[in-house]
């Protein structure tokens, strides 16, 4: 079993924070995360957009080992506070020395950080013999994670917690920092393994065309606001904006503007996903 810990950049607010809630044994990690709770917002979940069945299967841009078609009782998505769910995303156990893909299970992220079984309560179980894995987290429109150092998969639930900066990843800025934490790069909105904000494949293009093509949108207005569970929503708060206030093309534009490997500050820059090819 896996007890893994993540934020999405696009999702986090440590404003609006939700009452604690005890948790059960191999879910909570350490003190120390204890007194440093994440918060992102559950939007999605709120406003009954959430799917009830992974998406990542029907996903070309995903490779599903094993049988996938997670699903999760209605009732999941009625839990509120830090236990509340922000969204799906999946997790690859891959060969310590390969690196390719040995099993892969879809499971729930909670408001705390913390990702769980369908369930909503235990750590993710994968029917794998024991053994040393890579360990890594993918989202549909951020960029994935992956542990650095082989974690034990066995009898003891295998602890990582990617929010935590002195955690070893994959690459190099694998993940974008907030303060104190570490969190996954949001704008990867076609799901690939690049965030662009100008030029050949430029994630600004995908909420363009889910505005402009929406069916809702008669006028075809670059400023309609759109509704509902979509990849140009880089911030997970329900609705794609591609002109006005929060729209995702500032998203994308800040964070390829402030990686700290694009030292000329160039808006082509690309941000690479780090996980291994």
């Amino acid at each position: 079993d896996v007890a893994a810990k993540l934020i999405l950049q696009g999702a986090f607010d440590p404003i609006d924070a939700p009452a604690p809630a005890p948790k059960p044994e191999g879910i909570n990690h350490s003190e120390s995360q204890k007194n440093n709770t994440i918060y992102m917002r559950d939007d999605l979940r709120s406003e009954n957009l959430l799917p009830l069945q992974t998406p990542y299967d029907a996903m070309s841009q995903f490779e599903i080992v094993g049988a996938g078609d997670e699903t999760v009782n209605a009732s999941i998505f009625e839990i509120t506070g830090e236990d509340a769910v922000v969204d799906w995303v999946l997790l690859e156990l891959r060969d310590f020395t390969t690196y390719n893909i040995i099993a892969t299970r879809s499971a729930l992220l909670q408001r705390d950080g913390d990702v769980v079984d369908t369930d909503g309560v235990s750590a993710v179980e994968f029917e794998v013999a024991s053994g040393a894995y890579h360990l890594s987290i993918r989202h549909r429109n951020h960029l994935g994670v992956m542990t650095q150092t082989p974690i034990n998969i066995g009898s003891q639930t295998a602890v990582v917690d990617f929010t935590n900066p002195q955690t070893p990843t994959y690459g190099t800025n694998a993940q974008t920092n907030i303060g104190t934490l570490n969190a996954m790069w949001s704008g990867n909105t076609d799901a690939n393994d690049k965030i662009i904000f100008q030029g050949n494949g430029a994630d600004t293009n995908v909420p363009f065309f889910e505005i402009l093509l929406a069916e809702e949108n008669t006028e075809q207005a670059p400023n309609y606001i759109l509704n509902g569970y979509n990849m140009g929503d880089v911030e997970l708060r329900c609705f794609t904006i591609f002109q006005g206030l929060g729209n995702a093309p500032n998203t994308i534009f800040f964070n390829v503007l402030t990686h700290p490997a694009n030292l000329l500050a160039s808006p082509n820059f690309i941000i690479e996903e780090q996980l291994p090819e």
